[in-house]
């Protein structure tokens, strides 16, 4: 499976580690989250590291962000760099600068722009993706959503989280349990 994930703030990055990871939770498994992060309980290696052990994604993941600044800027400051590793480790490509422009039988259609004001360069790209993920906006703005549920191709499966679902009152912990049942279903 092949998702892309349109957002990449905190419940973007959440919807990423949830896609890139399968079998039983790392935070509740101390053996296997040791393997994945190279802790050495033993003190056998020096400075108590061990190689990582990076369990494979099951599925191949795009993080898409509208903005050309780099990823996770938004994040906490404590946790932000956890949240950017998983991301990195994963093998989750990060595209910045994107414009969405159409999801057809070929997959989902962005441009991208990147460079300073007055020297942009522009590249096209099609992403073939099964699932598109929207996990964009404090202010629901369903537009988008309503314009690819109508015009979708093949067998796409769109889904809205977080604020693109729903802004009023954001609620961390329902945007989270929405979006871990929503990866978990895929």
């Amino acid at each position: 499976k092949r998702v892309a994930v349109m957002g990449a703030g905190g419940i973007g990055y959440d919807m990423c580690e949830y896609l890139t990871h399968e079998g039983p939770s790392l935070t509740l498994n101390k053996e296997l989250w040791m393997k994945e992060w190279g802790v050495d309980d033993t003190n056998t290696n020096r400075g108590g590291l061990n190689p990582m052990e990076i369990e494979e994604s099951p599925r191949e993941v795009y993080m898409l962000q509208r903005k050309a600044t780099s990823f996770g800027k938004g994040l906490n400051k404590t946790s932000g760099w956890v949240h950017r590793a998983v991301v990195k480790m994963k093998g989750v490509e990060t595209i910045g600068g994107v414009s969405y422009d159409k999801v057809d039988d070929e997959g989902l259609h962005i441009t991208i722009t990147s460079g300073k004001e007055g020297n942009e360069t522009t590249e096209t790209r099609i992403l073939d993706v099964d699932h598109v993920v929207l996990c964009a906006g404090q202010v629901s703005v369903n537009k988008l959503h309503t314009e690819l549920d109508t015009d979708m191709g093949k067998n796409f499966n769109l889904h809205l989280v977080g604020g693109a679902e729903f802004a009023g009152e954001l609620d961390a912990k329902r945007c989270i349990k929405l979006a871990s049942e929503l990866a978990a279903s895929l």
